[in-house]
């Protein structure tokens, strides 16, 4: 890999999302930099430009959404909504909630830069899932709500209380995971409090799970929370079938490859360095 290539990769990535609002050669060399620091432990070089490509793009629009009325900042906006409504099909099947889903999640991101920035920019694209499975989530406890009769919204954790063996064999599960990585499995839970450390733990089940569905299912359950029964009727699926998905995710898991596996290690040790320094 020389920096030519990586200038080329950087700049088909852009324009291949229709980004349009960073100069491609600055973008390259700054993750050619990058790159060539830490050139022996990537194993996927070509992948790893495209990741930084991402992450450092999503500095840049978090930065032109912060500032007043212009071109460029209502450019952003537009890219954030067609990156939204590109991925709102991963979390809803009918085009009337994908609609939804983008219109709220935006509306949440303006409510929150108005008021203070992200604590990680580079997590943006993370912050912006999140936030759409938030809002999911959201709808389809109102359905249920409306389904029995009662316009009281229901908790995560009232929900989950309605099936003892359910919220059972979320945590047992949540525990052989942790086994696996040799940590608490209260910490894999409170990762989610970081959202550049979610957005690494999101880009590692996408290298490394085998399907769109165990993807979904892996973030639902380790990120989200949510018990099998809660993602099977948001994914349309049978709780077993949730189920076999979770042990294949789990199984998967406790198999990671040494250099995918130390990639989990750093991230629980930061994790844990970030809550320590909360703590103090």
């Amino acid at each position: 890999m020389d920096f030519p290539r990586c200038e080329t990769l950087v700049t088909q990535y852009l324009l291949g999302q229709d980004w349009q609002l960073a100069d491609a050669r600055a973008l390259a060399l700054d993750i050619w930099q990058d790159l060539s620091g830490r050139e022996q432990s990537v194993q996927d070089p070509v992948k790893f430009i495209q990741t930084q490509a991402a992450l450092h793009y999503a500095v840049i629009l978090h930065n032109l959404l912060s500032e007043p009325s212009s071109g460029p900042r209502e450019r952003a906006w537009a890219e954030l909504k067609t990156w939204l409504t590109k991925n709102a099909p991963l979390l809803a099947t009918d085009s009337t909630a994908q609609d939804e889903l983008v219109q709220e999640t935006l509306i949440e991101l303006h409510s929150k830069l108005a008021a203070n920035p992200l604590n990680a920019p580079r997590a943006l694209w993370g912050y912006l899932l999140q936030t759409m499975r938030h809002k999911r989530t959201d709808h389809h406890r109102r359905a249920t709500a409306v389904k029995r009769g009662d316009d009281t919204l229901l908790s995560l954790e009232e929900l989950n209380d309605e099936d003892a063996d359910e919220q059972t064999s979320a945590w047992q599960e949540t525990v052989a995971v942790a086994n696996a990585l040799r940590t608490d499995p209260r910490d894999i839970e409170n990762q989610v409090t970081d959202q550049d450390l979610r957005a690494r733990l999101q880009t590692l089940f996408r290298a490394h799970l085998r399907s769109e569905m165990q993807i979904q299912v892996a973030e639902a359950h380790f990120l989200d929370g949510l018990s099998p029964q809660e993602i099977a009727e948001l994914l349309g699926k049978r709780p077993h079938e949730i189920r076999l998905i979770k042990a294949r995710v789990v199984k998967i898991l406790r198999a990671l490859p040494p250099p995918a596996r130390q990639e989990l290690y750093e991230i629980l040790e930061k994790f844990e360095g970030k809550k320590d320094s909360d703590n103090e």
